[in-house]
């Protein structure tokens, strides 16, 4: 579950929140993201991660069956018999899927704990400086950009 709260006289665009914005008349209020549920980071990142990686083993696949059909696969399989000395030197399809789909799985769970590692250095950032704001704007208005101290 995500944390937030609805902010009053925000700044109308999103904006790291630091310093104090003016208040804007046509404001329409806004809502501040305070911190993450480590849990739902968790099950999104597996899910795209999971994608990401289904994605990766089919075109892995498919190119090294595009190989076998241009004849690739054999100069492939050739030169490293060459380099170990052995005479009709094969590389199996199967180890090789099931040596794709492990690093793939090594991966996907990689991957997840570097975005939950994300999702923690955001909470704990965000319990600095306040998290971000989203804001809204009317339609057809000029949103404005509360720039702090760098636009000095």
């Amino acid at each position: 579950m995500v944390h937030a709260e609805v902010v009053e006289n925000a700044v109308p665009l999103l904006v790291a929140v630091g310093g104090e914005p003016d208040p804007d008349p046509h404001d329409h209020g806004g809502l501040r993201l305070r911190s993450l549920s480590l849990r739902s980071v968790a099950r999104l990142a597996l899910a795209c991660w999971a994608a990401v990686a289904a994605i990766g083993v089919l075109t892995a696949l498919l190119v090294w069956e595009a190989f076998g059909v241009l004849g690739v696969r054999d100069g492939i399989e050739g030169f490293v018999g060459d380099l170990v000395r052995s005479d009709g030197y094969r590389i199996g399809t199967g180890p090789l899927v099931v040596s794709v789909v492990l690093a793939a799985a090594a991966f996907v769970i990689a991957a997840t704990a570097l975005s939950m590692v994300a999702a923690s250095l955001y909470n704990l950032m965000a319990n600095v400086t306040g998290g971000l704001e989203f804001v809204t704007a009317p339609a057809g208005s000029r949103a404005r950009v509360d720039r702090g101290d760098a636009g000095a």
